[in-house]
């Protein structure tokens, strides 16, 4: 996990290869949802990647002969812009800059090359269907926003301070995408923090030895902090929700935390299971996402806060099945 110290520390390091115009950092940290994160947020006093992008684009379509040097830059550059722009809050971020606009240059450009990496950032960033932030941003977005536009941090869940943990004066945090759209399909959940999943975190952390070398299931993992700080402890944990676009910001948090080798999202709908499904998901756990014997926890928080639900997660309850789960917290 990382500490305030830390991102703060990343967000500097940026800041400094930007400056010194030092792609190759900056190409490293595109290749990960976390770093793709923090190329677009920008610092407090500064502005990030994708700033930085704009002007150096808009320099380049200002040379009527660019030179061959030019050329390559401006194409590594879009190439990492392509990877940038993966993450939805920098596609929307990008387009309400008004990188759109130079992309419908560049995308008629007489270098071929240029005209091919345009065309790639443009593809990357119409694969988002920006069902998360209720935003339209299809190619060609002409719709600016009044006041210049920035990309927020992602929230900062702190943890408790423990003497476990390195340099255990700097608080831990877990990081979470800030989604400001509720979801759809359950109008009493969305994209929202409960409190429950906030003391389950902090106990989780603070009883780790609990979860060391063992297999977890968080189901209605919603934005799914206790599923992460749990994978940061246990052998493997598998994240679960019902809804599409809940799946898709469960991707994007353990993603945004580097937990994906420790945790994987699935689909669970227990509204919608009878004993041959369960059975059939129980071992698909088991034998691709687990690889182990059994499930050893089974982990949620405000899972019937809506009382339509509650049925469903009564009749489907991991412990009544045999062979499956030792604990249920």
């Amino acid at each position: 996990m990382w500490t305030k110290r830390a991102l703060d520390a990343l967000v500097a390091r940026i800041q400094a290869a930007l400056e010194a115009h030092s792609m190759s950092e900056i190409e490293a940290l595109a290749q990960n949802p976390m770093g793709r994160c923090f190329l677009g947020v920008g610092a407090s006093v500064s502005a990030g990647f994708i700033e930085f992008a704009k002007t150096e684009l808009a320099s380049f379509l200002k040379q009527r002969e660019p030179t061959e040097d030019a050329v390559v830059t401006a194409e590594n550059l879009l190439a990492i812009v392509a990877e940038v722009v993966l993450d939805e809050d920098n596609a929307v971020h990008a387009a309400q800059l008004g990188i759109h606009g130079l992309l419908l240059k560049l995308l008629v450009h007489e270098n071929d090359r240029i005209q091919e990496a345009a065309s790639l950032v443009v593809v990357n960033s119409s694969t988002h269907n920006c069902s998360t932030t209720g935003i339209n941003i299809s190619f060609p977005c002409k719709t600016l926003p009044l006041e210049p536009p920035t990309r927020q941090w992602p929230q900062l869940q702190p943890l408790p301070r423990d003497p476990r943990d390195e340099d255990s004066q700097d608080e831990r945090v877990v990081l979470i995408r800030a989604v400001k759209r509720r979801m759809t399909g359950q109008p009493k959940t969305g994209y929202l923090l409960w409190g429950a999943a906030v003391i389950l975190a902090r106990w989780i952390h603070l009883h780790r030895e609990l979860f060391l070398e063992q297999t977890v299931l968080e189901v209605g993992s919603g934005l799914g902090l206790s599923g992460i700080v749990a994978a940061s402890y246990s052998r493997k944990t598998i994240l679960t929700d019902y809804q599409q676009d809940t799946l898709l910001a469960l991707t994007y948090n353990v993603g945004l935390n580097q937990m994906q080798e420790m945790a994987a999202v699935e689909h669970l709908d227990w509204d919608h299971l009878d004993d041959e499904v369960f059975a059939s998901l129980v071992a698909l756990f088991i034998t691709v996402v687990i690889q182990a014997p059994s499930v050893d926890m089974v982990i949620a928080s405000d899972i019937i806060c809506d009382p339509t639900t509650a049925e469903g997660c009564a009749s489907e309850s991991v412990d009544d099945k045999d062979d499956v789960c030792g604990r249920v917290l």
